[in-house]
């Protein structure tokens, strides 16, 4: 793969994402919820994000946590590959049910 021209510095790039991203984290999660983050590597930036929330009154707690590698490809394309994890935990009359999804 070769070095791709962004016409901007790669931070501020990088910087822009995270704004973009922390946006629609606040817009669909509250702060104790869910987290984001973006890292650049190898021509690619990696985005992350994750989340929690527990109930634990009515025997519940769910997880997710999402991974999206975004790569550059040429000067005007790039690809977007990406995984999704999910857990569901919820308990009743002492047994507990675990529900782990993973998609990609």
């Amino acid at each position: 793969m070769r070095h791709v021209d962004f016409g901007e510095d790669i931070n501020a790039l990088q910087n822009k994402i995270q704004i973009a991203l922390n946006d629609y984290v606040a817009g669909h999660y509250t702060t104790k919820e869910a987290t984001s983050s973006v890292y650049y590597k190898d021509e690619s930036f990696t985005i992350i994000v994750a989340g929690e929330r527990t109930n634990l009154s009515n025997y519940w707690s769910g997880r997710f946590a999402s991974k999206w590698v975004v790569s550059i490809t040429s000067d005007s394309a790039f690809s977007i590959e990406g995984e999704i994890k999910v857990k569901q935990t919820v308990s009743s009359h002492g047994l507990n049910l675990i529900l782990t999804a993973y998609v990609s």
